[in-house]
């Protein structure tokens, strides 16, 4: 039977970097998981009357975020899985991905995003299969998102900088899902990278490519988006200074599909 504790009002003192760290973990009140302690589950809700904020610098294999929750993983901080479970974000809840802080998974293990949550990666790595659904948010500004399934559900992927290097095949985008990716100099490809045949029913396929430069200068890479000219929510929009320029500015929509995996 797998350990679990419920951490309502208790201090870091409590526990100790010493102690004898359970398999699954429920948090209810705001708090902090230093680094060196490891679980297997974590779970954040919030408390009566107040909302709950995680400050994460420990590991664990799985996240499950209710109630408009907030976790913040920190540099050190890791969510890492090589088995087939799920990490999930409901109820308007938000994950904050800082650099040096990680969320990666062998096998099958994926992280879904429901109920209008956010997905905020400020300089972190995001690196397995996951799908935004029901209205909500990710939030590139640095760092990388890899092996992303798709953008479902009207909900919406800005990306302001940084890289996305998809596994396999391209990012499906919803029809009523919307795709911003804010910077200058854009250039795309869409025979960026040849996937050869996995299957001999398969006969291999192109991942597209498209490059530019975010707000803060950084140089963007991102593959896996569909074609531009084929599609009209996936909109390229020129950085402030472009923008003043073509005086207050028109955004070029340019929508993004092709083949990729379905959320």
């Amino acid at each position: 039977m797998k350990r679990e504790i419920v951490v309502a009002m208790l201090s870091i003192a409590t526990f100790g970097t010493s102690a004898a760290w359970p398999v699954n973990v429920i948090f209810r009140h705001d708090y902090v998981v230093p680094g060196g302690e490891s679980y297997e589950s974590v779970t954040v809700h919030e408390a009566p009357g107040e909302r709950t904020t995680i400050e994460f610098y420990g590991q664990a294999d799985y996240l499950s975020m209710h109630d408009s929750s907030t976790l913040n993983l920190h540099e050190g901080g890791k969510f890492e899985s090589f088995g087939d479970g799920q990490s999930r974000l409901y109820d308007s809840s938000t994950l904050n991905v800082f650099e040096g802080a990680a969320i990666g998974a062998g096998s099958a293990a994926s992280l879904n995003i429901y109920d209008s949550s956010t997905l905020n990666i400020y300089g972190g790595m995001v690196e397995l299969l996951f799908c935004a659904h029901d209205s909500s948010t990710i939030n590139l500004y640095d760092g990388s998102l890899g092996l992303l399934a798709g953008v479902a559900d009207n909900s919406i992927l800005n990306v302001y900088g940084g890289s996305i290097d998809v596994f396999l095949s391209n990012i499906s985008v919803s029809p009523t899902a919307t795709v911003n990716i804010y910077g200058s100099d854009f250039e795309y490809r869409a025979h960026g990278r040849w996937m050869p045949p996995i299957t001999g029913d398969d006969e291999g396929w192109w991942v597209s490519h498209l490059t530019g430069y975010g707000f803060d200068g950084d140089s963007m890479t991102l593959w896996g988006l569909p074609d531009p000219d084929t599609h009209d929510n996936i909109n390229l929009i020129p950085e402030p200074g472009t923008l003043l320029l073509l005086g207050l500015g028109s955004a070029a929509l340019l929508t993004v599909g092709g083949r990729g995996l379905a959320c």
